[in-house]
Protein backbone atom coordinates (compact mmCIF):
# COMPACT_ATOMS: atom_id res chain seq x y z
CA UNK A 1 0.00 0.00 0.00
CA UNK A 2 1.48 3.57 -0.82
CA UNK A 3 1.94 6.18 1.49
CA UNK A 4 -0.55 8.91 1.72
CA UNK A 5 1.74 11.52 1.30
CA UNK A 6 1.00 15.10 2.68
CA UNK A 7 2.51 18.06 1.75
CA UNK A 8 1.88 19.26 5.01
CA UNK A 9 2.29 17.20 7.80
CA UNK A 10 0.45 19.11 10.93
CA UNK A 11 -2.04 21.60 11.05
CA UNK A 12 -1.03 23.61 13.74
CA UNK A 13 2.48 23.66 12.05
CA UNK A 14 1.08 25.24 9.10
CA UNK A 15 -0.62 27.77 10.86
CA UNK A 16 2.58 28.60 12.89
CA UNK A 17 4.41 29.11 9.25
CA UNK A 18 1.43 30.58 8.09
CA UNK A 19 1.27 33.33 10.70
CA UNK A 20 5.23 33.62 10.49
CA UNK A 21 5.54 34.42 6.95
CA UNK A 22 2.71 37.44 7.67
CA UNK A 23 4.37 38.86 10.60
CA UNK A 24 7.83 38.97 8.56
CA UNK A 25 5.89 40.02 4.99
CA UNK A 26 5.52 43.36 5.97
CA UNK A 27 8.30 45.90 7.82
CA UNK A 28 5.58 47.53 9.88
CA UNK A 29 4.63 44.49 11.59
CA UNK A 30 8.41 42.47 11.11
CA UNK A 31 9.74 45.85 13.26
CA UNK A 32 7.11 46.61 15.70
CA UNK A 33 7.60 42.64 16.68
CA UNK A 34 10.98 43.00 17.70
CA UNK A 35 10.52 46.51 19.66
CA UNK A 36 8.12 44.16 21.88
CA UNK A 37 10.68 41.70 22.00
CA UNK A 38 13.25 44.00 23.31
CA UNK A 39 10.82 45.56 25.97
CA UNK A 40 10.65 42.34 27.49
CA UNK A 41 14.26 41.28 27.06
CA UNK A 42 15.16 44.76 29.28
CA UNK A 43 12.44 44.23 31.90
CA UNK A 44 13.52 40.39 32.50
CA UNK A 45 16.96 40.68 32.05
CA UNK A 46 17.44 41.91 35.92
CA UNK A 47 15.03 41.45 38.80
CA UNK A 48 15.13 45.05 39.81
CA UNK A 49 13.91 46.24 36.60
CA UNK A 50 11.02 43.54 36.94
CA UNK A 51 10.21 44.98 40.19
CA UNK A 52 10.60 48.65 39.25
CA UNK A 53 8.23 47.92 36.05
CA UNK A 54 5.51 46.07 39.00
CA UNK A 55 5.41 48.80 40.95
CA UNK A 56 4.59 51.41 37.86
CA UNK A 57 1.84 49.02 36.84
CA UNK A 58 0.53 48.96 40.81
CA UNK A 59 0.72 53.06 40.51
CA UNK A 60 -1.21 53.02 37.29
CA UNK A 61 -3.37 50.22 38.41
CA UNK A 62 -2.24 48.33 35.25
CA UNK A 63 -2.25 44.67 36.35
CA UNK A 64 -5.03 43.87 34.01
CA UNK A 65 -3.12 42.31 31.46
CA UNK A 66 0.42 40.23 31.66
CA UNK A 67 2.85 42.47 30.88
CA UNK A 68 6.00 42.71 29.14
CA UNK A 69 7.74 39.88 28.47
CA UNK A 70 10.34 38.43 25.31
CA UNK A 71 8.95 36.39 22.38
CA UNK A 72 9.20 32.50 21.80
CA UNK A 73 11.49 32.29 17.92
CA UNK A 74 9.56 29.43 16.76
CA UNK A 75 6.38 29.68 18.58
CA UNK A 76 4.34 32.30 16.35
CA UNK A 77 0.62 31.39 17.34
CA UNK A 78 1.46 32.83 21.02
CA UNK A 79 2.65 36.64 19.87
CA UNK A 80 -1.03 38.08 20.87
CA UNK A 81 -0.60 37.42 24.94
CA UNK A 82 2.65 39.49 24.94
CA UNK A 83 1.39 42.46 22.88
CA UNK A 84 -2.36 42.62 24.70
CA UNK A 85 0.43 42.69 27.57
CA UNK A 86 2.71 45.34 26.28
CA UNK A 87 -0.99 47.46 25.14
CA UNK A 88 -2.32 47.10 28.70
CA UNK A 89 0.69 48.36 30.48
CA UNK A 90 1.56 50.99 27.85
CA UNK A 91 2.16 54.09 29.86
CA UNK A 92 3.79 52.21 32.55
CA UNK A 93 6.16 51.07 29.91
CA UNK A 94 6.75 54.59 28.59
CA UNK A 95 7.49 55.79 32.13
CA UNK A 96 10.10 53.08 32.45
CA UNK A 97 11.44 52.99 29.72
CA UNK A 98 11.77 56.96 30.03
CA UNK A 99 13.51 56.76 33.48
CA UNK A 100 15.64 54.20 32.57
CA UNK A 101 17.09 56.22 29.56
CA UNK A 102 18.40 59.31 31.95
CA UNK A 103 20.30 56.58 33.55
CA UNK A 104 24.11 55.63 32.45
CA UNK A 105 23.74 52.12 32.80
CA UNK A 106 25.85 49.23 31.11
CA UNK A 107 25.04 45.80 31.24
CA UNK A 108 27.21 42.21 30.20
CA UNK A 109 25.01 39.76 28.40
CA UNK A 110 25.43 36.57 27.79
CA UNK A 111 28.12 36.28 25.28
CA UNK A 112 30.45 38.98 26.96
CA UNK A 113 29.25 41.98 24.81
CA UNK A 114 28.69 44.77 26.88
CA UNK A 115 25.47 46.47 26.20
CA UNK A 116 24.52 50.49 27.02
CA UNK A 117 20.91 49.58 28.42
CA UNK A 118 19.87 53.25 28.73
CA UNK A 119 20.59 53.86 24.90
CA UNK A 120 18.88 50.81 24.25
CA UNK A 121 15.53 52.17 26.42
CA UNK A 122 15.99 55.39 24.73
CA UNK A 123 15.40 54.24 21.16
CA UNK A 124 12.48 51.92 22.32
CA UNK A 125 10.79 54.80 24.06
CA UNK A 126 10.82 56.42 20.88
CA UNK A 127 9.63 54.12 19.10
CA UNK A 128 6.49 53.42 21.04
CA UNK A 129 5.22 56.99 21.36
CA UNK A 130 4.74 56.98 17.64
CA UNK A 131 0.89 56.69 17.36
CA UNK A 132 1.15 54.64 13.75
CA UNK A 133 3.37 52.17 16.15
CA UNK A 134 0.59 51.81 18.11
CA UNK A 135 -1.71 51.48 15.87
CA UNK A 136 0.10 48.59 14.07
CA UNK A 137 0.77 46.49 18.19
CA UNK A 138 -3.70 46.79 17.48
CA UNK A 139 -3.72 45.66 14.02
CA UNK A 140 -1.39 42.63 15.10
CA UNK A 141 -3.83 42.04 18.07
CA UNK A 142 -6.89 41.72 16.48
CA UNK A 143 -5.56 40.11 13.19
CA UNK A 144 -3.92 37.39 14.89
CA UNK A 145 -6.30 36.49 17.63
CA UNK A 146 -8.41 34.81 15.80
CA UNK A 147 -5.66 33.00 13.87
CA UNK A 148 -4.24 32.00 17.55
CA UNK A 149 -8.02 30.63 18.72
CA UNK A 150 -7.48 28.38 15.76
CA UNK A 151 -4.04 27.26 16.83
CA UNK A 152 -5.78 26.34 20.29
CA UNK A 153 -8.83 24.23 18.37
CA UNK A 154 -5.99 22.53 15.74
CA UNK A 155 -3.86 21.59 19.17
CA UNK A 156 -6.95 19.22 20.53
CA UNK A 157 -5.46 15.69 20.03
CA UNK A 158 -9.10 14.56 19.31
CA UNK A 159 -10.29 16.80 16.64
CA UNK A 160 -11.28 15.53 13.15
CA UNK A 161 -9.72 16.77 9.46
CA UNK A 162 -13.21 17.75 8.72
CA UNK A 163 -13.70 19.84 11.57
CA UNK A 164 -10.55 21.15 11.48
CA UNK A 165 -10.82 22.45 8.09
CA UNK A 166 -14.43 24.33 9.39
CA UNK A 167 -12.41 25.97 11.69
CA UNK A 168 -10.11 27.26 9.19
CA UNK A 169 -12.66 28.76 7.04
CA UNK A 170 -14.67 30.19 9.72
CA UNK A 171 -11.56 31.95 10.82
CA UNK A 172 -10.75 32.82 7.15
CA UNK A 173 -14.35 34.45 7.35
CA UNK A 174 -13.69 36.52 10.29
CA UNK A 175 -10.54 37.97 8.41
CA UNK A 176 -12.49 38.40 5.39
CA UNK A 177 -15.27 40.69 7.37
CA UNK A 178 -12.81 42.61 8.67
CA UNK A 179 -11.22 42.97 5.17
CA UNK A 180 -14.56 43.84 3.42
CA UNK A 181 -15.50 47.38 4.91
CA UNK A 182 -13.70 50.35 6.77
CA UNK A 183 -15.36 49.96 9.62
CA UNK A 184 -12.97 47.72 11.70
CA UNK A 185 -10.13 50.06 10.13
CA UNK A 186 -11.69 53.11 11.84
CA UNK A 187 -12.63 51.53 15.05
CA UNK A 188 -9.05 50.89 15.44
CA UNK A 189 -8.04 54.75 14.47
CA UNK A 190 -10.55 55.83 16.93
CA UNK A 191 -8.57 53.79 20.03
CA UNK A 192 -5.74 55.09 18.29
CA UNK A 193 -6.91 58.86 18.51
CA UNK A 194 -7.58 57.98 22.15
CA UNK A 195 -4.76 56.94 23.13
CA UNK A 196 -2.42 59.21 21.51
CA UNK A 197 -4.13 61.94 23.72
CA UNK A 198 -4.04 59.44 27.07
CA UNK A 199 -0.45 58.71 26.62
CA UNK A 200 0.67 62.14 24.64
CA UNK A 201 2.32 60.06 21.46
CA UNK A 202 3.13 61.36 18.30
CA UNK A 203 -0.11 61.77 15.60
CA UNK A 204 1.26 59.62 12.45
CA UNK A 205 2.58 61.80 9.99
CA UNK A 206 3.13 60.72 6.39
CA UNK A 207 7.20 59.79 5.30
CA UNK A 208 9.16 62.69 3.70
CA UNK A 209 9.01 62.70 -0.09
CA UNK A 210 11.27 61.70 -1.94
CA UNK A 211 12.83 63.43 -5.23
CA UNK A 212 13.53 61.25 -8.14
CA UNK A 213 17.30 60.18 -8.25
CA UNK A 214 18.58 62.84 -11.41
CA UNK A 215 20.04 59.73 -13.47
CA UNK A 216 16.00 58.53 -13.96
CA UNK A 217 15.64 61.51 -15.83
CA UNK A 218 17.60 60.00 -18.55
CA UNK A 219 15.76 56.58 -18.20
CA UNK A 220 12.07 56.76 -19.34
CA UNK A 221 11.66 53.49 -17.81
CA UNK A 222 12.06 55.13 -14.63
CA UNK A 223 10.50 58.10 -14.73
CA UNK A 224 7.01 56.98 -13.05
CA UNK A 225 6.88 58.88 -9.42
CA UNK A 226 6.06 57.02 -6.10
CA UNK A 227 2.66 56.81 -5.59
CA UNK A 228 2.35 59.81 -2.83
CA UNK A 229 -0.91 59.78 0.01
CA UNK A 230 -2.49 62.79 1.00
CA UNK A 231 -2.63 62.14 4.40
CA UNK A 232 -1.39 59.33 6.86
CA UNK A 233 -4.68 57.75 7.62
CA UNK A 234 -4.61 56.68 4.10
CA UNK A 235 -1.07 54.89 4.38
CA UNK A 236 -2.10 53.54 7.22
CA UNK A 237 -5.52 52.24 5.71
CA UNK A 238 -2.96 50.46 3.19
CA UNK A 239 -0.34 49.41 5.26
CA UNK A 240 -3.98 47.24 7.50
CA UNK A 241 -5.30 45.70 4.42
CA UNK A 242 -2.20 44.57 3.23
CA UNK A 243 -1.82 42.46 6.39
CA UNK A 244 -5.49 41.42 6.13
CA UNK A 245 -4.60 40.49 2.84
CA UNK A 246 -1.66 38.75 3.72
CA UNK A 247 -2.46 36.68 6.31
CA UNK A 248 -5.51 35.35 4.70
CA UNK A 249 -3.48 34.34 1.78
CA UNK A 250 -0.61 32.89 3.92
CA UNK A 251 -3.70 30.93 5.54
CA UNK A 252 -5.21 30.08 2.11
CA UNK A 253 -2.09 28.53 0.57
CA UNK A 254 -1.38 26.18 3.04
CA UNK A 255 -4.92 24.73 4.19
CA UNK A 256 -6.47 24.91 0.90
CA UNK A 257 -4.76 21.96 -0.94
CA UNK A 258 -5.31 18.77 -2.90
CA UNK A 259 -3.54 16.35 0.03
CA UNK A 260 -5.63 17.78 2.93
CA UNK A 261 -8.84 16.98 0.45
CA UNK A 262 -7.76 13.54 -0.13
CA UNK A 263 -7.12 12.86 3.74
CA UNK A 264 -10.97 14.86 4.54
CA UNK A 265 -12.44 12.18 2.38
CA UNK A 266 -10.55 9.09 3.84
CA UNK A 267 -12.19 10.45 6.95
CA UNK A 268 -15.18 10.72 5.96
CA UNK A 269 -15.16 7.32 4.50
CA UNK A 270 -14.42 5.94 7.80
CA UNK A 271 -16.81 7.91 9.87
CA UNK A 272 -20.07 8.25 7.67
CA UNK A 273 -22.00 5.34 6.37
CA UNK A 274 -21.27 4.49 2.92
CA UNK A 275 -24.93 5.32 1.88
CA UNK A 276 -24.30 8.64 3.01
CA UNK A 277 -21.18 9.66 1.06
CA UNK A 278 -23.71 11.02 -1.25
CA UNK A 279 -22.26 13.59 -4.28
CA UNK A 280 -18.27 12.26 -3.09
CA UNK A 281 -19.03 8.94 -3.07
CA UNK A 282 -17.45 8.20 -6.82
CA UNK A 283 -14.39 10.57 -5.80
CA UNK A 284 -14.09 8.49 -2.49
CA UNK A 285 -14.21 5.19 -4.01
CA UNK A 286 -11.39 6.23 -6.64
CA UNK A 287 -9.40 7.50 -4.08
CA UNK A 288 -9.52 4.20 -1.96
CA UNK A 289 -8.90 1.82 -5.18
CA UNK A 290 -5.81 4.39 -5.71
CA UNK A 291 -4.67 3.35 -2.84
CA UNK A 292 -5.24 -0.22 -2.80
CA UNK A 293 -7.88 -1.08 -1.29
CA UNK A 294 -10.96 -3.49 -2.13
CA UNK A 295 -13.70 -0.67 -2.18
CA UNK A 296 -16.56 -3.24 -1.98
CA UNK A 297 -15.10 -5.27 1.03
CA UNK A 298 -14.30 -2.34 2.30
CA UNK A 299 -18.01 -1.16 2.05
CA UNK A 300 -18.73 -4.46 4.09
CA UNK A 301 -16.08 -3.69 6.44
CA UNK A 302 -17.92 -0.39 7.38
CA UNK A 303 -21.54 -1.06 7.17
CA UNK A 304 -20.89 -3.73 10.51
CA UNK A 305 -19.04 -0.63 11.76
CA UNK A 306 -21.75 0.79 14.07
CA UNK A 307 -22.22 -2.71 15.70
CA UNK A 308 -18.98 -2.54 17.17
CA UNK A 309 -18.21 1.31 17.42
CA UNK A 310 -21.48 2.78 17.61
CA UNK A 311 -21.15 6.39 18.21
CA UNK A 312 -17.95 7.01 17.54
CA UNK A 313 -17.23 10.71 16.09
CA UNK A 314 -13.11 10.27 15.78
CA UNK A 315 -10.53 8.09 13.86
CA UNK A 316 -9.15 7.56 17.47
CA UNK A 317 -12.53 6.05 19.30
CA UNK A 318 -12.52 3.94 15.86
CA UNK A 319 -9.55 2.38 16.74
CA UNK A 320 -10.02 1.92 20.16
CA UNK A 321 -13.14 0.22 19.96
CA UNK A 322 -11.70 -2.30 17.15
CA UNK A 323 -8.31 -3.09 19.13
CA UNK A 324 -10.71 -3.98 21.75
CA UNK A 325 -12.01 -7.41 19.87
CA UNK A 326 -10.04 -10.63 20.18
CA UNK A 327 -7.89 -11.29 17.18
CA UNK A 328 -10.03 -13.44 15.22
CA UNK A 329 -13.26 -11.34 15.17
CA UNK A 330 -10.55 -8.53 14.15
CA UNK A 331 -9.68 -10.59 10.82
CA UNK A 332 -13.37 -10.11 9.84
CA UNK A 333 -12.36 -5.82 9.17
CA UNK A 334 -9.33 -6.18 7.66
CA UNK A 335 -9.76 -3.83 4.89
CA UNK A 336 -11.17 -1.68 7.68
CA UNK A 337 -7.90 -1.96 9.75
CA UNK A 338 -6.01 -1.35 7.01
CA UNK A 339 -7.56 1.99 6.62
CA UNK A 340 -7.48 2.83 10.38
CA UNK A 341 -3.68 2.39 9.66
CA UNK A 342 -2.98 4.48 7.22
CA UNK A 343 -4.93 7.70 8.64
CA UNK A 344 -2.94 6.55 12.15
CA UNK A 345 0.27 6.98 10.51
CA UNK A 346 -0.37 10.33 8.91
CA UNK A 347 1.05 12.95 11.40
CA UNK A 348 -1.62 15.45 10.83
CA UNK A 349 -1.45 16.93 14.40
CA UNK A 350 2.52 16.94 16.04
CA UNK A 351 1.14 19.13 19.13
CA UNK A 352 1.50 15.96 21.48
CA UNK A 353 5.06 15.77 19.98
CA UNK A 354 6.14 19.57 20.66
CA UNK A 355 4.51 19.48 24.08
CA UNK A 356 6.94 16.89 24.55
CA UNK A 357 9.57 19.38 24.02
CA UNK A 358 8.30 21.85 25.63
CA UNK A 359 7.54 19.36 28.90
CA UNK A 360 12.12 18.18 28.78
CA UNK A 361 12.61 22.12 29.61
CA UNK A 362 10.25 21.51 32.66
CA UNK A 363 12.09 18.03 33.72
CA UNK A 364 15.08 18.58 33.03
CA UNK A 365 16.12 20.84 36.29
CA UNK A 366 18.83 21.49 38.16
CA UNK A 367 18.43 18.97 41.04
CA UNK A 368 17.51 16.21 38.11
CA UNK A 369 20.26 16.77 36.20
CA UNK A 370 21.93 13.80 37.01
CA UNK A 371 19.37 11.73 36.34
CA UNK A 372 19.68 8.71 33.53
CA UNK A 373 18.11 8.71 30.31
CA UNK A 374 14.95 5.62 31.88
CA UNK A 375 14.30 7.59 34.53
CA UNK A 376 13.89 10.76 32.09
CA UNK A 377 11.92 8.57 29.98
CA UNK A 378 9.61 7.34 32.72
CA UNK A 379 8.92 10.47 33.73
CA UNK A 380 8.87 12.32 30.40
CA UNK A 381 5.60 9.49 29.59
CA UNK A 382 3.91 10.74 33.17
CA UNK A 383 3.71 14.23 31.99
CA UNK A 384 2.74 13.64 28.23
CA UNK A 385 -0.27 11.24 29.39
CA UNK A 386 -0.74 13.16 32.14
CA UNK A 387 -4.66 12.16 31.55
CA UNK A 388 -4.26 8.68 31.60
CA UNK A 389 -2.00 9.09 34.77
CA UNK A 390 -4.67 10.78 36.64
CA UNK A 391 -7.04 7.98 36.00
CA UNK A 392 -4.97 5.45 37.27
CA UNK A 393 -5.38 3.83 40.75
CA UNK A 394 -2.76 4.47 43.11
CA UNK A 395 -3.66 2.54 45.84
CA UNK A 396 -3.19 -0.71 43.25
CA UNK A 397 0.09 0.98 42.24
CA UNK A 398 1.28 0.62 45.53
CA UNK A 399 0.22 -2.27 46.35
CA UNK A 400 2.13 -3.48 43.24
CA UNK A 401 5.18 -1.60 44.11
CA UNK A 402 5.44 -2.86 47.85
CA UNK A 403 4.58 -6.47 47.47
CA UNK A 404 8.17 -7.08 46.19
CA UNK A 405 9.66 -9.74 48.96
CA UNK A 406 13.03 -6.90 48.99
CA UNK A 407 10.43 -3.62 49.68
CA UNK A 408 8.01 -5.96 51.61
CA UNK A 409 9.83 -5.93 54.87
CA UNK A 410 10.18 -1.99 54.31
CA UNK A 411 7.19 -0.92 53.73
CA UNK A 412 4.77 -3.22 55.14
CA UNK A 413 1.28 -4.38 53.67
CA UNK A 414 -0.84 -1.84 52.19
Amino acid sequence: MQPLALFVHCFNHSLNLALQDTMKGLPATREALKWVHDVGVIVHRSPKRKHALDQLRATYDEQGGPGPSSICPTRWTVRVRLITGLLSSYLSVLTFLGDLAEQNTTEIIEDGKRVNISTEARGLHDQLKKGSVYFTLLAMRDVFSPCEELGKTLQSPSYTVSGAKQAVNLTLQKLKRMRSSDDHFETLWAEMEAATEKYDLKAPTLPRRRNLPAQNEYNPAHTAAAHQFNAAKDKIRKEFFELLDLAIAEINSRFDQDDFNKLQMMETALLTHPNDWGSDSKNIEDLLENYGFNVRKLKCNLESLSDIAPGCTTVGEVAGKLTELQPQARRLFSQLEDLLILLLVVPVSAATAERTFSMMRRLKTYLRSTMGHARLNHLALLTVYKERVDMLDVRRLMQLFVNNDLRHSIFGAI
